[in-house]
């Protein structure tokens, strides 16, 4: 990469993003992961968030490829690339999640979302990626769904006769062991 260019990135980016002291305490202190990467998917600076979010520190992230990453899992690296790549080449790309691996080896899960920055001629200076932490609820989630699946499993095998019944007194659904009993 041409170093006069890393240095009009930086440039642009202190001129239409971090610029003033407002500006940059607002992205130091977001409660949401933000990451500036440049029209390559290369990351250019990351905010505080991200570092304590995840264990790393600025030197193991800033200057790399999103693919060299080492918080992305290899699933995570290919779902990012497609994404950045057509976002960049100008298709909406809405919200999604993956999967984030912090330093201590545990999982994280980040919702993405990316807008690209463009100069006066309509060129891409960087995208401006924002990462809302997701694991709670991901978690939340799969247990619910544990839970679900022993529920079913249970109604499904009992020797019980089951039967859910509507406040009018209606069946809204019984179990197998019930149809075969009354059949």
């Amino acid at each position: 990469m041409n170093p006069n260019s890393d240095i009009a990135e930086y440039e642009v980016i202190d001129r239409t993003l971090l610029g003033d002291e407002r500006n940059q305490t607002l992205f130091n202190w977001s409660p949401m992961a933000i990451v500036i990467l440049n029209q390559q998917g290369v990351f250019l600076d990351a905010n505080k968030k991200l570092y304590d979010w995840l264990g790393y520190k600025p030197e193991e992230i800033i200057g790399k490829h999103l693919t060299r990453i080492p918080f992305f899992p290899e699933h995570t690296k290919q779902t990012l690339l497609q994404n950045f790549t057509h976002r960049v080449n100008g298709k909406d790309i809405p919200p999604y999640e993956v999967e984030f691996i912090h330093k201590d080896g545990t999982s994280k899960w980040g919702e993405i979302h990316g807008v690209l920055f463009k100069d006066d001629v309509n060129q891409i200076v960087f995208d401006l990626v924002m990462v809302s932490d997701v694991t709670q609820r991901k978690e939340m989630i799969q247990r619910l769904q544990v839970s679900e699946e022993k529920y079913w499993n249970l109604f499904e095998n009992a020797t019980d006769l089951i039967q859910s019944v509507n406040k009018d007194g209606c069946f809204v659904d019984v179990n197998p062991q019930w149809l075969r009993t009354l059949e």
